[in-house]
Order: C-alpha cells, then structure tokens, then sequence
C-alpha cells in the first residue's frame, strides 16, 4: 500500500514538473516569434524608407541627365506621312534651348525652336510631359497648338544620340527619327537674341 501511495506521488510530481516545463517553453517560443514579427514590423518602414530615398534619389539623377542632355541639343531629322511611299522623307530640325521640370507631375518647360515642311518657326516656350522607361526620356504632347499649323499630338523617346517617335495632326501622322547633336555657342547666342526680340515683340 505504502508502494503504491509512494509510485502515485513520484507519478504526480513528474507529470506537475513536465506541465511547468513545457508552460515555460511554450511561453519563451512564443515570446520570441511574437518579438520577431515586432522587429520585423519595426524594420520594414525602414526598409520601405530607404528605398523610396534611393528612389527619389535616382529620379533627379535622371532629371538632370535629361535636362543637361536637352539644353543646347540640335535635332536633324525626317519625318514621313502615313499613306506615302516607305522611302519618302521630309526634313526637321529642332533647335532647343533649354529644358526645365515644372513641379506639377511630369511637366518640363522647354524652349525650342522648330523647322518642318520648308517652314523655320520662332524661338517659343512649350509645356510637355516626359515619362521615363527605365532610363529612357519620352517627350509626350498631347493636343499642342501651333500657330497656323494645327494641332499636334507626339511621342518621341531619346536614346544617347538618337530620337525616335511618332506625329499626329489631325487625321494626319507618320513617324520622326533622326540624330541629336550641340548647337554651337554662336548659334545658342543667335537663339537668344531671337528669343528675346520675340518677347519684345509680343508686348
């Protein structure tokens, strides 16, 4: 009897101290993953943070490179009509002075100006939007009023020393390409002088 009252004790004690200890484990498992998903939580705006700084960070380096790529560039080129012979260009040439992000979206002011159809346009101030695949710019107008000219709508993409893009006027438009080369100190200095001379004259 005294056996058996002994082997019951042994038995509860054993199974009190195989509860505590598995209460215990249980209780630390838990306290870690909970303080794991803490940190996690902590560092994930970090994280998040760090990234969009990088992000901002590499969308300036790319305005600028686009700025300083459009200040001062010559485009030659043709551009050719829908409907016509594959092998029928028309020559244009854009002289453009400058080229500035607006704060608003995606908008640059840029001054230029343009030749087309045998026709050289004064010095004007034009608003655009550009978008950037990867690194890539493209100029997006969308509806823009030339003066005699009609209404034009575009998209033309730059890369290194190339341009390429399509035109619309209406139900008119074919496609632009050609080559982006510096305009010279002279010819930049005529160009603002024009510029100028046009202000004057708009008053």
């Amino acid at each position: 009897m005294k056996f058996s009252q002994v082997n019951s004790l042994n038995f509860a004690v054993i199974a009190a101290f195989s509860a505590i200890t598995l209460f215990v484990f249980s209780t630390a498992t838990v306290a870690q993953e909970t303080g794991s998903e803490t940190e996690g939580s902590a560092s994930k705006p970090a994280a998040t943070k760090a990234t969009d700084k990088k992000t901002e960070t590499d969308i300036k380096k790319l305005h600028e490179q686009f700025r300083q790529q459009m200040k001062g560039a010559k485009m030659i080129g043709h551009f050719t009509m829908a409907g016509e012979q594959s092998d029928k260009r028309r020559p244009e040439e854009y002289h453009i002075l400058s080229a500035n992000k607006l704060e608003e979206g995606d908008q640059w002011a840029i001054v230029t100006k343009f030749k087309y159809g045998g026709k050289d346009f004064k010095t004007w101030p034009i608003t655009v939007n550009v978008k950037f695949a990867g690194d890539t710019p493209m100029i997006i107008v969308d509806d823009m009023t030339v003066p005699n000219q009609g209404t034009f709508s575009a998209r033309v993409l730059f890369t290194k020393d190339q341009y390429a893009g399509t035109w619309s006027n209406g139900t008119v438009g074919g496609h632009m390409f050609g080559k982006l080369g510096r305009l010279s100190p002279e010819e930049m200095r005529n160009r603002r002088r024009k510029k100028s001379e046009n202000k004057s004259a708009d008053k």
